[in-house]
């Protein structure tokens, strides 16, 4: 994940939930209309091979955060993660 100061990109964004990414999209690419990115997006996960993967990514960092919660440890992972 991005240091706080910075916004996610390329794939730091499929952690995101989807309206969080567009937004971070948007903010790198304002000259574009939003409704064709929104499309773009949409479609890409649903023909993305590598979803699986990058959901089981976001299972274990969950995990991980969960563990590190419980031994009063916080890694600062945004709170809009989800998995696509």
């Amino acid at each position: 994940m991005p240091e706080a100061e910075h916004n996610p990109a390329c794939a730091q964004l499929y952690f995101y939930d989807s309206d969080d990414a567009l937004r971070y999209r948007m903010q790198q690419n304002d000259d574009l209309n939003c409704d064709t990115m929104r499309y773009l997006q949409h479609m890409l996960l649903d023909i993305n091979r590598y979803k699986p993967l990058l959901c089981h990514a976001f299972e274990i960092l969950q995990t991980i955060r969960l563990l590190d919660a419980r031994k009063g440890l916080f890694l600062g992972l945004s709170q809009h993660l989800t998995c696509l």
